[in-house]
């Protein structure tokens, strides 16, 4: 008798490695005071340092290892043991604990780790509900990313701010096709091609089954399942990441390493 279950392959390719050593290095919140602007430059930085970039790129092909110099190895939860602030880049406290605790430095970046931490769940687990709160966490990150920049936006253009309520909600959808393209000098987000279909597909799935579910059940093929899951490098990583590149901010390493996250794959257990 076979069962069936969900895992990531081992490794990711050559050419994905070699990718996402570059994404890094050039678009990635690093604080190495070298950003250099091509692959080449890239390259000839690692070979100036000594760096056998075949060995280095074979490495990194396990997504557990990192890439040197350039990924920012720092989450967005820190410990806290006693007063502390969270100040902005304009200089604000935005806010202020006064006993010991858990800090939060960046909430966008925390809601993509949860999302992140629910994949790999739905992975070894086989779990559906998991995909659903990746999902979930996953929709918060982006709105979380764009209400962070508006909140900038606001600050240094107060004349024509960006604004929504209590009362006057506007939704994701509006916010990516009104507030990017301001905030970005004209940028907008592309709505066709692979990252689009897989940002439609994962909203529709989030909606229907963890926001607003109608059915008292329902039954998701393995293949489906690994299917959606494989979707989130895409619908939601990259699409994360070319939002922050249109407004000309730092890619998370986070949301780097997700966009070059291992396939996820449907195998066959053999049982006696």
């Amino acid at each position: 008798m076979a069962t069936y279950t969900l895992q990531y392959k081992a490794k990711i390719s050559k050419k994905q490695a070699r990718d996402k050593i570059c994404v890094h290095a050039m678009y990635g919140d690093h604080s190495n005071t070298f950003r250099p602007s091509s692959k080449q430059q890239v390259q000839q930085y690692f070979l100036r340092k000594g760096v056998n970039t075949d060995e280095l790129t074979e490495r990194c092909r396990d997504p557990k290892s990192y890439v040197p110099d350039f990924e920012n190895l720092a989450g967005s939860t820190w410990h806290a043991s006693g007063k502390v602030g969270l100040v902005a880049s304009d200089g604000e406290v935005i806010h202020e604990m006064k006993e010991p605790g858990l800090f939060i430095s960046s909430n966008y970046k925390a809601h993509f780790e949860a999302a992140c931490a629910a994949r790999d769940r739905a992975v070894n687990e086989d779990s559906p509900s998991a995909l659903q709160e990746c999902l979930s966490q996953g929709f918060a990150s982006i709105e979380a990313f764009i209400n962070t920049q508006a909140r900038a936006w606001n600050k240094q253009h107060p004349e024509d701010r960006l604004s929504e309520s209590k009362t006057y909600k506007v939704n994701l959808e509006d916010k990516l096709d009104a507030w990017v393209p301001k905030m970005s000098g004209g940028g907008k987000i592309s709505k066709t091609g692979h990252v689009w279909n897989d940002f439609k597909l994962l909203k529709k799935l989030r909606d229907e089954n963890a926001i607003h579910p109608k059915l008292p059940g329902y039954g998701v093929p393995y293949k489906d399942l690994a299917k959606h899951i494989n979707a989130f490098r895409f619908g939601i990583a990259l699409f994360v990441g070319h939002i922050h590149l249109l407004l000309r901010r730092p890619v998370p390493a986070v949301v780097i390493n997700a966009v070059y996250a291992p396939d996820v794959e449907v195998v066959e257990v053999l049982q006696e």
